[in-house]
């Protein structure tokens, strides 16, 4: 899905940013993104995947899964990592006992299958203007479009309207953490895990979801049989890598400012 009106937009949104940019790795179990999202990663993550000795490794390590612990940053910029891996059906998290927050929300969303740790924090809240203009309509009309557009991906994306509700609701200057036990108590820890058309595709293949099922009932998993989903699931998307691998593009030159 295009977002048309989000880079002309975006530029007068969103966090400060810092001097200093994300570091952006790769390491046995996928891409690592660790820090402020400013202008240019993007375009680092794209060499990453394809200026160097090693750019078939470490892109498949990207179809492998992305792993990130950011306070967020430029909303844009996240928005270009996010399509990546969108187009991609990459696999995202956060780094073990890190936290997600703010823009790089919008890339973990991203994500074909997201994953989030007992220890682990997402956080979110609603964009703001960076300029200081005190003129409220002014500022609604140059917010609007751009809040809808974000909206319009997390929705395709099968983030539950809950976490878009407290996204909103949230001041620019606050964050609400969402955590793995507040996504059981509001019974929305299944919705949230992946993209709601992998899901329907990989159940079709692989049978129900025993994850799932064993949430549902308040039962401990068969490990065996969630052992054999989740190759299943993988299976499936490497399959779906393959057929669209012409669709994603990690040129430099596309993701220039």
């Amino acid at each position: 899905m295009r977002l048309p009106t989000l880079a002309a937009l975006v530029a007068a949104l969103a966090m400060p940013i810092c001097a200093s940019s994300a570091e952006i790795s790769a390491a046995p179990n996928g891409i690592h993104i660790d820090g402020q999202i400013v202008k240019g990663d993007a375009r680092k993550l794209a060499l990453l995947l394809t200026d160097s000795i090693e750019h078939d490794d470490h892109y498949r390590l990207f179809l492998f899964g992305v792993r990130l612990n950011s306070p967020g940053g430029d909303v844009e910029e996240a928005m270009k990592i996010a399509r990546l891996v969108e187009q991609a059906f990459t696999s995202t998290s956060v780094s073990g006992g890190g936290s997600c927050a703010s823009a790089c929300f919008l890339i973990w969303a991203a994500g074909v299958e997201r994953h989030i740790d007992s220890h682990d924090r997402l956080g979110v809240h609603r964009l703001s203007l960076a300029a200081t203009s005190v003129d409220i309509r002014r500022a609604e009309r140059a917010i609007a479009p751009a809040t809808q557009s974000i909206e319009a991906f997390l929705l395709a994306a099968g983030i539950p309207r809950l976490v878009i509700q407290k996204m909103n609701e949230t001041p620019s200057s606050d964050i609400f953490w969402v955590t793995p036990g507040w996504l059981i108590q509001e019974g929305i820890g299944i919705a949230i895990g992946e993209r709601p058309a992998f899901l329907d595709v990989a159940e079709k293949a692989c049978g129900i979801n025993p994850y799932y099922s064993a949430l549902r009932a308040h039962k401990e998993l068969d490990l065996a049989e969630g052992k054999r989903w989740t190759f299943c699931g993988r299976r499936v998307r490497k399959e779906n890598q393959q057929m669209h691998r012409d669709e994603v593009s990690v040129q430099p030159r596309h993701l220039e400012n």
